[in-house]
């Protein structure tokens, strides 16, 4: 069975990129654009991974966080986070851990290689 990942990215390009390099992996992946479409989308199915934009319109990462941190979802869902932001970045970094987090612009291959070390490889988890 494939895993289900969740991305939350408000930038059209970003989540287009992201949904393509992981669905041709074989993942099942739903794309939302904000942290509030995110919340809707977990009352349904919770995913194995998600993936997080920090900075976003209606509700950041942040703010998206502490609700699934409320609903007993996390910390124990993996979460990676994406900010352009390097002062975010360091904030995630120390909230949430180095590993977890990347700095855009970031390579295809380096959220590849983390998703598959967080969900496992081939879209399998």
């Amino acid at each position: 069975m494939s895993a289900f990942i969740l991305i939350v990215e408000n930038d059209a390009g970003d989540r287009i990129a992201l949904l393509d390099l992981l669905a041709e992996e074989g993942y099942e992946v739903e794309t939302v654009e904000n942290g509030m479409d995110a919340l809707e989308s977990i009352k349904y199915r919770t995913p194995a991974l998600i993936i997080l934009d920090m900075m976003m319109p209606l509700m950041d990462g942040y703010t998206f966080l502490n609700h699934l941190q409320t609903r007993g979802l996390w910390p124990g869902l993996p979460v990676i986070v994406m900010t352009a932001s390097p002062v975010s970045y360091r904030h995630a970094s120390e909230r949430i851990g180095r590993q977890y987090c990347i700095l855009k612009p970031f390579e295809l291959e380096d959220m590849l290689a983390r998703v598959r070390t967080l969900v496992g490889g081939e879209g399998n988890e």
